[in-house]
């Protein structure tokens, strides 16, 4: 089995080049746009909240929304969120109104 690696600018180079060489849309779309950012997060849960946010609206709306879960929660930690969930569901629609108690980022955060 594998071993996780940590992602750098080489082995994401690699990787890119990896499915650019099998995939000729991704190709086209590799050339076309250029090298797509190599982001760069501290791991953790923190984190993760970041980037399902930013999977599910624009990086604008999730930049605000995180940042109202912030004032709410501090650090965001799994067990701050858990003991605070009532409150942070208060908070969230108020910023983007999709994000509902079923909303997917909460199932993602609670399971």
């Amino acid at each position: 089995m594998l071993s996780p690696e940590t992602l750098t600018k080489d082995n994401f180079a690699e990787g890119l080049n990896f499915l650019v060489s099998r995939d000729p849309d991704l190709a086209e779309i590799f050339q076309t746009l250029g090298t797509p950012p190599l982001w760069v997060r501290e791991p953790g849960f923190s984190t993760l909240i970041q980037i399902i946010l930013e999977q599910q609206v624009s990086l604008a709306s999730a930049k605000a929304v995180y940042t109202r879960l912030q004032a709410t929660i501090s650090p965001i930690t799994p067990e701050l969120f858990l003991l605070v969930l009532d409150d942070v569901l208060i908070v969230l629609p108020s910023v983007l109104p999709i994000l509902t108690p079923n909303h997917l980022l909460v199932n993602y955060l609670v399971a």
